[in-house]
C-alpha cells in the first residue's frame, strides 16, 4: 500500500522535476518503506514465539495466559512505530535528504542511519525467529513420546506437521527477502537487474499469503458450498490453551448438519 502513495507522481528522467511528489507525501511514504520490514520480521518472530508457547503449555499440561498473547501482539505495532518516527524525525532534521529514488518507485532519505536501522531490525528478528525454531525443534525432540501419547489422547491434527513446515518455509522467505534487499543497497539503481531485484522483492509478501492462505481451515472458509459454520468461542480448548474449535468440532459440526439435511428431505 505504501507503494501506492506515489502512483501518477512515478515518472522517467525526462519528467522528473513535472512530476516530483510533495515533500510531506514523500516523507510519509519514505517512513512507511523503513518500518515496514522491521514490523513483519517483528510479526514472523511473535508468530515463532507463540508457537513455541502453545506446544510447551500443551506438553505440559499448563494453560496459556491470553494476557501473554496480547502483549506478544503488540511487538509488530510498536515496532513499526518506532522505526516510522524515527525515520520521520530524521527526515526533518534534513529536510534536502528526503528525496525520491532514481527509479521513481518510492521514496527514501538520502541518510544511512534509517537504512541500517530497517535492515538490522530485520536481521536481528530472523535470527531470533531462527533460533526459536530451533528451540522448539529440540524441545520437541526431547519431549516427543509424552507429545506422541498427547496427540493420541486428543487429536492427530492439534499441531500439524505442516504448521510447523509453514513457519521454517516463512522464515526462509524472510531471509531471501534480508538477501534481496542488501543486494538492492549495493547495485546501481536505473539498471535492469536492480528493476529485477525490485519486482521479485514484491512477491515475497504474496508468497507468504499464498503459504498461510492455503491451510484447510481458511479455504474451508471461503470455498466451502455448504453453509457456513461459525466459530463457537464457548468451546475453548482448556487442553492447549488455545481458544477456539478444534478440527475435530468442525468435523462432528458438518456431519451434524449434513444428517439433519438427510432427515429433513
Amino acid at each position: 500500500m505504501s507503494f501506492l502513495l506515489l502512483l501518477g507522481h512515478q515518472s522517467t528522467e525526462e519528467e522528473l522535476d513535472k512530476r516530483y511528489p510533495p515533500l510531506g507525501l514523500c516523507m510519509f511514504q519514505a517512513g512507511l518503506i523503513y518500518a515496514a520490514p522491521p514490523a513483519v520480521g517483528a510479526a514472523g518472530l511473535a508468530f515463532n514465539i507463540e508457537l513455541y508457547w502453545g506446544l510447551s503449555y500443551t506438553i505440559m499440561g499448563k494453560k496459556l495466559q491470553d494476557r501473554k498473547i496480547t502483549l506478544l501482539l503488540c511487538l509488530a505495532p510498536i515496532v513499526h512505530v518506532i522505526v516510522f518516527w524515527g525515520s520521520i524525525f530524521h527526515g526533518l532534521a534534513d529536510l534536502s535528504s528526503v528525496q525520491r529514488d532514481p527509479s521513481g518507485i518510492y521514496c527514501h532519505i538520502e541518510s544511512k542511519i534509517p537504512t541500517l536501522v530497517t535492515g538490522g531490525s530485520v536481521i536481528g528478528f530472523v535470527l531470533l525467529s531462527v533460533a526459536i525454531e530451533a528451540y522448539t525443534a529440540r524441545f520437541l525432540w526431547k519431549r516427543r513420546s509424552a507429545f506422541n501419547e498427547l496427540g493420541r489422547r486428543e487429536s492427530k491434527n492439534m499441531f500439524p506437521l505442516s504448521l510447523l513446515v509453514r513457519v521454517g518455509i516463512y522464515t526462509l522467505i524472510g531471509a531471501v527477502a534480508v538477501i534481496i534487499t542488501i543486494r538492492l543497497n549495493v547495485m546501481p539503481p536505473n539498471t535492469g537487474e536492480y528493476v529485477a531485484s525490485m519486482h521479485t522483492l514484491a512477491i515475497i509478501p504474496f508468497s507468504v499469503a499464498l503459504l498461510f492462505g492455503s491451510q484447510r481451515d481458511i479455504l474451508r472458509v471461503y470455498f466451502c458450498a455448504r453453509a457456513k459454520m461459525p466459530f463457537d468461542d464457548n468451546v475453548p480448548n482448556k487442553e492447549n490453551g488455545l481458544n477456539g474449535p478444534t478440527s475435530s468440532h468442525f468435523d462432528s459440526e458438518a456431519h451434524s448438519r449434513a444428517s439433519s439435511f438427510q432427515l429433513t428431505v
